[in-house]
């Protein structure tokens, strides 16, 4: 849930989505009406609370969508196709035209990281510390390390977070299966 509010308040700052002032609300279908052979976003995911979160801010700012169900129960957020455009299989899954919204945080963090050294600022903080599990499980297991590997500033921060002696012990402890606490 974390993840997803972060990836979400990213999407609204990247498509400038902010709610003030409301527009004239739009009637909610599967697919937005106005403009269907040219769909920007595309909204991947089940009827739950957050993907429909991302298409009222959608609607709310009249933005074209299309949304494609995924099936939990089926699996369909772990099959080789949907782990490209998610690589944890997490859903929503947001793509804005070729992007998906995974590389477009990344993008966001690198500008952020040619400000400052880490998120927050010139210093570690609970926001880089809250990166360490995802980020290896995209650079470690997964195979996504070149998304991390391609953008230059994100690339030493996730060296220096990375290289932190907490997570080296974290990562120690993991594989000892946590013994030896």
């Amino acid at each position: 849930i974390f993840l997803t509010a972060i990836l979400f308040a990213l999407l609204c700052l990247h498509k400038q989505l902010f709610i003030h002032p409301p527009i004239h609300p739009l009637v909610p279908t599967k697919q937005s009406k106005k403009n269907q052979s040219t769909m920007a976003v595309k909204v991947y995911g089940p009827a739950y609370a957050s993907p429909k979160r991302v298409i009222a801010c959608l609607i709310e700012k009249g933005i074209d969508f299309e949304t494609i169900p995924i099936d939990l129960l089926k699996g369909e957020h772990k099959a080789p196709d949907f782990l490209q455009l998610q690589p944890f299989g997490s859903l929503p899954v947001i793509q804005d035209g070729d992007y998906t919204l995974l590389g477009k945080v990344l993008d966001v963090y690198e500008q952020r990281l040619s400000e400052s050294k880490y998120l927050a600022g010139d210093f570690f903080s609970l926001a880089d510390l809250s990166h360490l599990p995802f980020t290896q499980y995209l650079v470690g297991p997964i195979g996504k390390e070149y998304m991390i590997r391609s953008r230059k500033h994100v690339s030493a921060w996730w060296d220096d977070i990375s290289g932190r002696d907490s997570w080296k012990r974290v990562l120690e402890l993991e594989s000892k299966g946590w013994a030896g606490n």
